[in-house]
């Protein structure tokens, strides 16, 4: 915290400086105030830049979960037994239902490719968060080293689908509003991001868009934020896969025919082309601002994006899922449309609640996922 402090007290001088750079003669109270603010401005962002670039970052959950992050991808770049990554990004239902190590050993069983999981999945964490997570995480690599290594490598960005992230693109955001988590990564990018995808899905309201400008304000200000800023290095770091042991207290499954009718009706429906008609704007941010910032801040290190969804009980996921790999082209799509495997999570020790599933139920759908996984990679991995 120490060299923390130092940064802080070089950005006060910065301001020193720059407020120095221009004595206004008398009257000029506008040039006076706008000096003041540029240096305001240009102090703030200095010391966010230093802070960052030392190693402090706000403390929240998910700085916990980037922590182990970076070391899992470190060490994948690092094995030269590893020929392929498997980044995942998601919310609570692949940090509940979504073993990744277990898929990336069996996935590198059934290919004979060497690969490694690195999971950046948290509960309750929407798409402007996991980028910000995302974000910490590739800045912490070696500029040369490590990123030319993983260049060699094929990384491949496995992005969750799940209607509520989907539909609303700051899920979450207002339940938590107002709280550390949130200012934490609601910083400028997120912030033009977040405002761009809700103009794109018409879900946004001034309110709205006030509380995000509101957040963006606090996080650049730092107010309150070096009594939580924390080093990365050496803190303890909590995992991506984070499995429930039994159901919710006072949640009764309500067995599958209803997942299994919805399964039927989206293979009919599929069959006569009318999952797109049914997918509505709501949809429209996904590609300009999900996939394309990705796509740049993995620019370069990136050879392919698929999408994935984690089995869900509840047959409106099941519609969800098949609208949303209908209407996307720019990335293949991993759906649970299998009977078999709904028939496997049949029974009340497989579920949390009807979108979240057991530790019995994610090692039952993370052997299949590793399966069907495998088999789109199979033939290009035989060659």
């Amino acid at each position: 915290m120490d060299q923390l402090n130092s940064h802080v007290l070089a950005g006060l001088g910065l301001l020193a400086v720059v407020s120095l750079l221009a004595v206004p003669r008398e009257g000029r109270v506008g040039t006076t105030l706008a000096t003041f603010v540029v240096g305001l401005v240009l102090v703030l962002a200095g010391i966010r830049w230093t802070s960052n670039e030392a190693g402090y970052f706000p403390l929240t959950h998910a700085l916990r979960l980037v922590a182990g992050a970076e070391r899992e991808l470190k060490a994948a770049i690092a094995d030269p037994a590893v020929s392929r990554i498997l980044l995942f990004e998601g919310s609570s239902y692949s940090a509940r239902g979504l073993d990744g190590h277990l898929i990336a050993r069996e996935f590198s069983e059934q290919t004979g490719v060497g690969t490694a999981s690195v999971q950046l999945t948290l509960d309750g964490s929407n798409h402007f968060e996991r980028y910000w997570m995302l974000s910490i995480v590739i800045s912490r690599l070696d500029q040369a080293a490590q990123r030319e290594a993983l260049r060699r490598k094929e990384l491949v960005l496995m992005m969750e689908i799940q209607s509520r992230y989907d539909l609303d693109p700051l899920n979450n955001f207002t339940r938590n509003e107002r709280t550390y988590r949130t200012y934490a990564y609601m910083g400028p990018g997120n912030a033009l991001a977040a405002l761009h995808s809700l103009a794109l899905n018409g879900t946004g309201k001034p309110a709205t868009a006030l509380a995000v400008l509101e957040h963006v304000a606090i996080n650049m200000s730092s107010l309150g934020g070096f009594r939580r800023m924390s080093r990365i290095d050496g803190l303890r770091v909590s995992p991506g896969y984070l499995p429930l042991d039994g159901s919710k207290a006072g949640y009764r499954y309500k067995k599958g025919p209803r997942v299994q009718a919805a399964l039927r009706h989206v293979a009919a429906w599929r069959r006569e082309d009318r999952l797109v008609a049914r997918a509505g704007k709501e949809l429209a941010w996904i590609g300009p601002v999900r996939v394309a910032r990705f796509d740049e801040l993995l620019d370069g290190m990136l050879d392919r994006r698929m999408f994935y969804a984690v089995a869900s009980a509840d047959p409106a996921d099941v519609y969800h899922v098949a609208t949303f790999c209908a209407v996307r082209q720019d990335g293949a799509c991993l759906d649970y449309e299998d009977a078999g495997l709904m028939s496997s999570l049949d029974g009340s020790a497989y579920w949390n609640d009807d979108r979240h599933l057991t530790r019995a139920g994610a090692r039952v759908f993370s052997h299949w996922f590793a399966g069907r996984l495998a088999a789109g990679f199979g033939a290009e991995s035989a060659r």
